[in-house]
């Protein structure tokens, strides 16, 4: 089976000896690491963010009929119920 293709990996074809190794991970330098880093945590913000608002939007249908009041449902136009 192939091995998948990865952009950023080292990747040439060719048939010289040479010292170097294909199978080890390169260290990010300090630079990658803090984008690399700032990326992670932007991500998980954003992630937060739609949780969030995912619950706000759930719970923006929710209302309470204080005694004394009464409620007239409606979908699509139409009322439900009595």
């Amino acid at each position: 089976m192939a091995k998948p293709f990865n952009p950023f990996e080292h990747h040439h074809h060719h048939d010289h000896d040479h010292d170097h190794d294909h199978g080890r991970i390169v260290d990010l330098d300090p630079a990658q690491r803090s984008l690399n880093d700032s990326l992670k945590v932007s991500f998980f913000i954003l992630k937060l963010v739609m949780v969030v608002m995912i619950i706000i939007y759930l719970c923006s249908g929710i209302f309470i009929v204080r005694t004394g009041e009464v409620a007239i449902v409606l979908r699509l136009g139409s009322i439900v119920g009595d």
